[in-house]
């Protein structure tokens, strides 16, 4: 916070979209020593990241969080993405304490690791259906859990702040394509493919935003970079935000598995949000609001799908592209927290009177 991951975003964005109505406070881990403080008005607490085996029980035991509760005594907690044990002992402590427990769920992996997966069954397939509400992010996860108190809020972002008003397009004659990610081990998000593909195009420029130089030619082994190929290693997310305002697409791709159909990916709403058109394929709920050549393009998720479609990118006019951010511009109210804070509120507020 506030320049974090997508999780430090999401969570934010829940935030403000219900402040409003409700005051606010945030409960975390750092690495750091900022214990306490304010971060975008909202005040928070921190604990210290687990080190030793015994921190960590304690932190997937969930005890220091609730004692913390015990202190705050608030009304309502909302549990992101919490390990089992501490959600089944936070359940049972508001059960008892009349403290409504929602939980806000964007993900549902599958963990190699024999206990990250008992925690992680534990958690979607029985825990969350006990606990009083959800927030999920994807319709996927909306039907899962249809017969549970459930609403739907993808990925915002704040709108009308600077960093999503100040649009900085290049004026040069190039199509600009961003990546922002890493690929693991080269396995994920075909970014040799999206490489290889963007190469034989002159007027195609293609922005890597996550790795380095030197990470691209020891994870893909290659010793050769294409002339229209730049990487900017890691950067914050602002700088991050700002490289993805120059683009004309941000492209990505995932493998449509569970994890990537439950989750929702924060790429795309950022990229509306901005502005800009995407390349991507079909997985969670990207097909349902990708229209094909008004705010983006699908492609299957195979080589040959993927040279297609940028093939056709490459053959756009800068008119036609700047009608297509043009038209992501005038849709993107729906990825702004306040596009949804009325319908979080009432949510919680219905949650919240159920038996109180």
């Amino acid at each position: 916070m506030p320049d974090g991951n997508a999780a430090a975003q999401r969570v934010l964005s829940i935030a403000k979209a219900l402040q409003y109505r409700y005051e606010v406070k945030f409960l975390g881990l750092t690495h750091s020593d900022n214990y306490q403080g304010v971060v975008s008005g909202f005040e928070y607490e921190n604990l210290p990241y687990p080190k030793s085996k015994k921190e960590w029980i304690r932190h997937l035991a969930g005890s220091r969080e609730l004692q913390i509760v015990k202190k705050e005594c608030p009304d309502i907690v909302i549990a992101y993405n919490y390990p089992s044990l501490g959600l089944w002992r936070m359940k049972c402590y508001c059960k008892n304490n009349k403290i409504k427990l929602l939980g806000d769920v964007t993900e549902w992996y599958h963990p190699h690791n024999a206990i990250k997966w008992l925690d992680t069954e534990w958690r979607m397939r029985i825990l969350h259906k006990k606990i009083d509400g959800l927030i999920v992010i994807s319709s996927y996860l909306e039907d899962y859990y249809s017969k549970n108190k459930v609403v739907t809020i993808p990925p915002t972002v704040d709108l009308q702040s600077p960093l999503w008003n100040n649009r900085s397009e290049t004026n040069n004659s190039l199509i600009t394509l961003l990546y922002v990610g890493s690929p693991g081990r080269g396995d994920k998000d075909k970014l040799d493919t999206i490489i290889d593909t963007v190469t034989p195009y002159a007027n195609l420029k293609l922005v890597i935003v996550g790795i380095s130089v030197e990470q691209y030619r020891k994870i893909y082994i290659r010793e050769n970079v294409p002339n229209n190929v730049a990487f900017v290693g890691r950067l914050s997310h602002e700088e991050a935000v700002n490289e993805l305002k120059k683009a004309d697409f941000s492209i990505f791709f995932r493998e449509p598995t569970r994890p990537n159909n439950a989750g929702f990916p924060t790429k795309y709403a950022e990229a509306t949000a901005a502005g800009i058109p995407v390349i991507t394929n079909c997985f969670s709920d990207l097909p349902k609001i990708v229209i094909q050549g008004k705010n983006g393009y699908i492609a299957e998720n195979t080589p040959a799908s993927i040279r297609d479609t940028v093939g056709l990118v490459a053959q756009m006019t800068k008119d036609q592209v700047r009608t297509m951010k043009q038209y992501c511009m005038s849709h993107n109210e729906i990825f702004d927290f306040r596009y949804y804070s009325k319908v979080l509120e009432d949510f919680i507020e219905t949650v919240y009177k159920e038996n109180s």
